[in-house]
């Protein structure tokens, strides 16, 4: 027997109402996301610090109550902060999966978009309100409140300054492999907001391989070159082997907006890639073998290469040290006579 009396009629399912989600322009910056994108954020110790939106491309932001949010205001509150850190958008209508791996179901991301951040392997969530009121400042603050603490060293005496220096970049047993220590000269507190977001995200992001720190003033220092910065604090100088004679100051005035000083930052930090840039500004001349011998392997590696030798017989550090003194003519060459 047949129950509902000669219906047998199915009932028609409705086509899937779209919505106009969120769309971005055909050369935006923000950079789609996979599931090997999230991999590597996800990898601990990941130095990497990576902002990513979990939105929809037919979603119904325009009748919510974050109705305001759309991609173009999403890219002009990255424009700069994309310098800084990684920008990265997840199409929840694309990569369902991924999305619910996150914890943003497909239903919820339609209804509104979610902002989270990969910092050290883990994932942060945007708590800051609506999506619609972005900001730069909102970005950089939210992600400064989830970086190490550690990061930037603060420092407050010259004696702390000259001992960080030694301590970091001077000797065998630098822990910055790059040998370059990186100083914010504070003045009239203007490490803050978006100066302190970009200073500290680097700190994270070459964390081993450059030392950062920030003293909160330099007006009483009498070491020369720590007095002379100071008078155009607020100001970023690098040092060179833990030697205050080895210094760069960053050529742009650092309280200027993020749009003028985030790129050039990153340019300027990355000019000194590997060390090689500190090893140029060793004079051997002037160097005694003592001194030699406290140099990194990778400064004795990079200083041989400057000077054009190869030293392919040499294994132990020793070995370096002895061949750069012939270079010096500390040492007679004996295979030369």
């Amino acid at each position: 027997s047949s129950s509902g009396g000669g219906g047998g009629h199915q009932r028609q399912q409705r086509p899937k109402r779209r919505g106009k989600g969120l769309s971005f322009s055909e050369s935006t910056a923000v950079e789609e996301w996979d599931e090997d994108s999230l991999a590597k954020a996800k990898e601990t110790g990941s130095k990497k610090v990576h902002l990513v939106l979990f939105y929809s491309s037919r979603g119904f932001y325009d009748e919510g109550r974050d109705k305001d949010f759309t991609g173009k205001l999403f890219e002009e509150a990255t424009s700069n902060v994309q310098f800084v850190v990684s920008v990265n958008k997840v199409d929840c209508e694309q990569q369902e999966t991924l999305c619910k791996a996150e914890g943003h179901k497909l239903s919820s991301v339609q209804k509104k978009a979610a902002l989270a951040l990969y910092i050290g392997g883990k994932k942060k969530a945007w708590k800051g309100g609506k999506l619609s009121q972005l900001t730069e400042k909102l970005l950089g603050n939210f992600v400064d409140a989830h970086l190490p603490t550690n990061v930037v060293k603060t420092l407050y005496s010259e004696a702390e300054a000259e001992s960080w220096l030694q301590r970091e970049c001077g000797g065998s047993k630098a822990k910055a492999g790059w040998g370059l220590c990186v100083l914010f000269v504070d003045e009239a507190n203007a490490f803050k907001d978006s100066l302190k977001f970009l200073y500290s995200t680097f700190a994270h992001k070459y964390q081993g391989k450059v030392s950062f720190a920030r003293v909160k003033s330099a007006r009483s220092f009498r070491t020369e070159s720590l007095a002379e910065i100071s008078k155009s604090a607020p100001a970023v100088v690098a040092f060179c082997n833990g030697q205050l004679s080895q210094a760069e100051v960053f050529p742009s005035d650092v309280t200027k907006p993020l749009s003028r000083i985030a790129s050039r930052f990153g340019t300027w930090i990355m000019s000194f890639y590997g060390g090689k840039k500190c090893a140029n500004m060793i004079d051997l001349g002037k160097l005694a073998a003592e001194d030699l011998r406290t140099l990194p392997l990778k400064t004795l590696k990079s200083l041989l290469q400057k000077n054009g030798r190869a030293c392919t017989n040499c294994i132990e550090k020793e070995d370096f040290v002895k061949e750069l003194e012939i270079i010096s003519n500390r040492v007679v060459d004996k295979t030369e006579l």
